[in-house]
């Protein structure tokens, strides 16, 4: 909080980013299989303010989806911070059951997804 105040931002976020990341973990105890990757190993559930910095994390195994990682995501932000009222995600949070959820804590969730029009990477506000 005192960092985004030293930034010139409101001390308390109102809006977030959440997503995940697929991490190889062949000495873990506990690993599933990311399909869409094709990794068997951990996956870390982020949720971050938008200018970064973290807010929230789960550690689940790989075989968990974005979008059930998201809404445990979520019930920790509500708690922590009540304040918060919109979140960004990518398509692979789109899904019924967590935007469900989202309208129960009383959260708006932005899906922004990706064009295929242009082939290679391309930055995309709020992700």
């Amino acid at each position: 909080m005192l960092d985004r105040k030293h930034a010139g931002w409101e001390a308390s976020p109102t809006a977030g980013v959440v997503d995940s990341q697929t991490v190889k973990a062949p000495a873990a105890k506990e690993r599933g299989y990311d399909g869409g990757k094709r990794i068997v190993g951990r996956k870390r559930h982020i949720a971050v303010d938008t200018d970064g910095r973290l807010l929230m994390v789960n550690l689940t195994t790989a075989d968990i989806s974005d979008s059930a990682g998201a809404q445990k995501i979520l019930e920790g932000i509500r708690k922590r911070w009540p304040w918060m009222k919109h979140l960004f995600a990518d398509g692979g949070c789109d899904r019924i059951k967590l935007m469900d959820k989202a309208a129960y804590l009383d959260f708006t969730v932005e899906i922004v997804k990706r064009t295929d029009a242009e082939p290679g990477f391309k930055l995309l506000p709020r992700r």
